[in-house]
């Protein structure tokens, strides 16, 4: 028997992370793996969500003293500008942020934050 419930919830979800590997392997959509296994689709979605969720970094502060910039480049586009402008970041992951229209800087500064803290690719 087990010891507590948060050992309990770690078994459970060990069995829906080995559920959801299951299905994804199988190429079948929810629905079709779950009817075939006795389970709701629906169920193996929200733990497919639930887990991937539980797997994502947690947010690391930046501090500012260790901020650096990169070299931009300029260039010029055909189109014409939309209300508002638009700005285009790419981050040291590769990634890329395109903002359209007016933005918050501080809901800017957090974003790109959140994206870098990702890591890899």
């Amino acid at each position: 028997m087990l010891g507590s419930m948060s050992e309990t919830k770690k078994v459970r979800a060990a069995e829906w992370a080995k559920r959801v590997e299951r299905w994804q392997r199988s190429g079948l959509s929810a629905a079709a793996y779950g009817a075939r296994e006795g389970i709701a689709g629906a169920q193996l979605s929200w733990w497919k969500w639930h887990l991937g969720r539980k797997a994502v970094a947690p947010r690391r502060e930046v501090e500012l003293d260790k901020v650096s910039f990169v070299p931009a480049r300029v260039v010029e586009r055909a189109a014409p500008a939309r209300p508002g402008g638009q700005l285009e970041v790419v981050l040291g992951n590769g990634r890329l942020v395109r903002v359209v229209g007016a933005v918050d800087p501080k809901l800017l500064a957090d974003t790109i934050r959140a994206i870098e803290s990702l890591g890899g690719s």
